[in-house]
């Protein structure tokens, strides 16, 4: 017994197991901060929309306007009816610009939006999307593919 707190009063260093342990401590939380960081900043930054997923919304609004037969704006909702009597609807929920068909499904074709207008032209659709940190996108989409961009902020 003597020697056990002889051994605990050693005021030369620390033991190998103390270092151990407090290297441990300190790798765990410096994990858990990073990661909490990294969360924040994503967060914080994470309020615009993505040019890939922009781009992908011209594409698969093209594409839509090519299959259609007929569009019209209704209700701040950009709707189309296709060759085979389905109607399909763009329109916003929460955050996101969706698609639906048939008043079903649930097809997210943008993230972080704030607000949507769109407008029915003679060849097309005209959409003026504004993000969560506020830019704004402006693009105008003819029936044939053909695009027109307008302004792109």
């Amino acid at each position: 017994m003597k020697s056990f707190n002889k051994l605990l009063k050693n005021e030369k260093g620390f033991t190998f197991i103390e270092s151990l342990l407090s290297l441990f401590i300190f790798m765990m939380i410096s994990t858990f901060l990073v990661m909490f960081l990294s969360t924040v900043f994503f967060r914080v930054y994470n309020q615009s929309i993505h040019p890939f997923e922009w781009e992908n919304f011209i594409k698969q609004t093209q594409m839509d306007l090519r299959e259609s037969i007929s569009w019209e704006v209704k209700d701040g909702q950009f709707v189309f009816t296709m060759e085979d009597g389905r109607v399909a609807t763009y329109g916003k929920y929460q955050k996101l610009l969706r698609k639906q068909v048939a008043g079903l499904g649930h097809e997210v074709l943008l993230q972080n939006v704030y607000r949507v207008e769109c407008e029915a032209i003679p060849d097309g659709v005209q959409f003026q999307i504004t993000d969560m940190s506020g830019k704004i996108f402006n693009r105008k989409i003819i029936d044939i593919g053909k695009v027109e961009v307008e302004h792109d902020s």
